[in-house]
């Protein structure tokens, strides 16, 4: 106790590490809890023959490793793990990208049981025909109380390899029960649409990523663009707010108890933070420099 303040002691209460076969580089890339105090962690983990493989690793309250999944694409180069999630009953879901054929255009999303076995695999976009990918935020998976799983991304479409939103909707069984894009207005060969994260919020979902639309003047922006679906796909509001180019970033964002929604970017050299109500209204606006 010194000046009227309380000082505490931290301990560290344990440390746990997994090593791939290889004994390779393994980069962890999401990680979340369950109502049990379980900790998950999903990640890139090299292979001997395979490049990278996906890996999810199950961890007990104190510490101890329970299992250890990996993801094995025979045709793996660039595998790339993007989003996690739990259900109520330790159902694991990962999701990312993986490469077929030499060509990094397929998402995939995996369903593990709470003992790490491999319930099924449910891959989206075909590399010669309209390619998909996963979000490029760590959450751009998310679960309703219901068990349905919503996977946001990007597809390409055109000539040109633009890309739009796509937000997938699966049943607990891994059947596809719809998707949804927004393309945006501006379809300049190399600037890509694509969800960043993707929440659930009681009987909706909030969808936010960057956005290539035309301003009333027909001048170029990039946006960062928060679209809200009901359970069953209908889009109930979309709201656009400028960024200064398209290097700015859609980094993450979440929903308060009052049904609120705050979406966080980079912002040229400050992070810009939005907050909307539940109608779409944006509240307020403020930087950070």
């Amino acid at each position: 106790l010194s000046g009227g303040q309380l000082y505490s002691q931290v301990s560290q209460q344990w440390v746990s590490s997994y090593n791939s076969p290889t004994s390779g580089n393994d980069e962890p890339v999401a990680m979340v809890t369950d109502n049990s105090g379980n900790i998950y962690v999903a990640g890139i983990s090299p292979a001997a023959s395979t490049a990278n493989d996906f890996v999810t690793v199950k961890y007990g309250t104190s510490g101890i490793q329970l299992w250890a999944a990996r993801y094995h694409n025979p045709d793996g180069q660039n595998d790339v793990v993007r989003g996690l999630a739990v259900d109520e009953s330790g159902n694991v879901f990962v999701t990312g990208s993986i490469s077929m054929g030499g060509s990094n255009g397929v998402q995939i999303t995996i369903k593990y049981n709470s003992s790490g076995e491999q319930q099924w695999a449910k891959q989206l976009g075909e590399p010669a025909a309209s390619p998909a990918a996963p979000g490029k935020g760590k959450s751009s998976i998310a679960l309703d109380a219901s068990g349905n799983i919503y996977v946001g991304g990007s597809r390409r479409f055109g000539s040109g390899q633009n890309a739009s939103y796509l937000l997938i909707k699966y049943n607990s069984n891994g059947d596809s029960l719809w998707t949804r894009n927004y393309k945006g207005t501006h379809f300049l060969a190399g600037l890509g649409s694509g969800i960043v994260c993707v929440k659930v919020d009681g009987n909706f979902i909030y969808a936010t990523g960057k956005s290539f639309d035309q301003n009333p003047d027909l001048s170029t922006s990039c946006f960062a663009t928060t679209i809200k679906y009901d359970l069953s796909g209908s889009q109930q509001w979309i709201r656009k707010d400028t960024l200064i180019n398209g290097s700015d970033e859609v980094i993450g964002m979440e929903a308060d108890p009052s049904g609120n929604i705050i979406v966080t970017c980079d912002h040229g050299l400050n992070i810009l933070t939005f907050k909307y109500n539940s109608a779409g209204a944006r509240i307020w606006k403020k930087s950070y420099t």
